[in-house]
């Protein structure tokens, strides 16, 4: 039951609220009831009474007095405020014992889980540093013959080439083929050894050379000219009709003095 002025929770024989002092009137159902114990208990001892007054003056019993009940009260009850519940926080499901110590086991066996790991962990990655080293040794292997033997070969022709042996220089070269620019650099060093030939007198040897590589810059023309140099040197020595024929066949007549 609760006060209709202040709202506060009372005990249900309260008349007065002890909160603010209001009075509080019982409901009508309850004083209805109540009047007519009132009424019972009082004919009750009307008939009592006279019951003990016939018994002294040993007369007869009279009807017994009825008393009629009273018509119910009825009191006008004011509205009762109702007042907001406040919902109770949801409370958490407490852990039995049995449960927390059933998970416990789990917990030590992700323990081992884990300190297992580690070692998993090493072991693979002392297979990936071995499966990299193989893999280097493998590039390594491969590269000796395709690309490390091949620059210590260029190297070498390089090096006969500043130190004008151009022949050597030129099968060098020639045996790399592709390597970088091997092919024209065998080209070179036919070009320097034949040049080198016509410089020193040498003018058979330097057609021979210069013949290889006709259209490498100008061996074409330096060919005619150690022909002409040839026919020259057979003229000087009196050998006039080598000389002569040598000359015809670069298209060449020189005048004969008269």
């Amino acid at each position: 039951m609760f006060c209709i002025n202040c709202g506060k929770e009372l005990k249900d024989t309260a008349r007065f609220c002890p909160f603010c002092g209001n009075r509080i009137e019982a409901p009508a159902a309850e004083v209805k009831t109540e009047a007519k114990e009132d009424v019972k208990e009082t004919a009750k001892e009307i008939s009592a009474a006279v019951d003990t007054a016939e018994k002294k003056a040993d007369i007869e019993p009279k009807t017994s007095v009825t008393v009629e009940e009273e018509a119910p009260v009825q009191i006008k009850a004011e509205p009762v405020v109702e007042m907001p519940v406040q919902e109770k926080p949801e409370e958490k499901p407490f852990k039995a014992a049995e449960n927390v110590k059933a998970e416990q086991p789990v917990k030590k066996a992700e323990k081992k889980k884990a300190a297992k790991k580690p070692e998993s962990a090493k072991k693979g990655g002392k297979a990936a540093v071995i499966a990299a080293a193989a893999v280097a040794v493998a590039g390594a292997a491969l590269a000796v013959p395709f690309y490390i033997m091949p620059s210590m070969e260029y190297a070498k022709a390089d090096t006969a080439m500043t130190e004008g042996r151009y022949a050597e220089a030129y099968e060098i070269f020639n045996g790399l083929e592709d390597f970088k620019d091997s092919t024209d650099r065998a080209f070179e060093a036919l070009y320097a050894d034949a040049s080198d030939k016509m410089n020193t007198g040498d003018y058979g040897g330097a057609i021979e050379v210069f013949s290889l590589i006709p259209d490498y810059s100008d061996s074409a023309s330096l060919v005619q000219q150690c022909r002409f140099r040839l026919a020259e040197a057979d003229l000087a020595a009196g050998e006039y009709e080598k000389a002569a024929s040598a000359f015809k066949a670069m298209g060449w007549v020189p005048s004969l003095p008269m």
